[in-house]
């Protein structure tokens, strides 16, 4: 991850900038997430496949996003930067 993504990870992991963001992103401007209900979560997650031999042991494959916010309903909010 370069220096540019970290500035704008560290500005967006203001729970009111985030919130902000998803807002305008997903639901047009309309303040569905509160900056309040906000929880920052790690932005790893681990993909198992087992492939066509059930013999060998499943691979994990590691899936990183670049910030990750669980709202208090149980959704989880993820920005992947480039």
């Amino acid at each position: 991850m370069g220096k540019k993504n970290n500035v704008i990870i560290n500005y967006l992991s203001d729970k009111a900038r985030f919130a902000d963001m998803i807002n305008a992103e997903l639901y047009g401007g309309r303040q569905v997430i509160k900056p309040d209900g906000l929880t920052e979560i790690s932005a790893t997650t681990y993909i198992s496949s087992s492939g066509k031999d059930e013999a060998k042991p499943p691979h994990r494959k590691e899936r990183r996003g670049d910030l990750a916010m669980q709202y208090k309903d149980g959704s989880i909010y993820r920005i992947f930067l480039a």
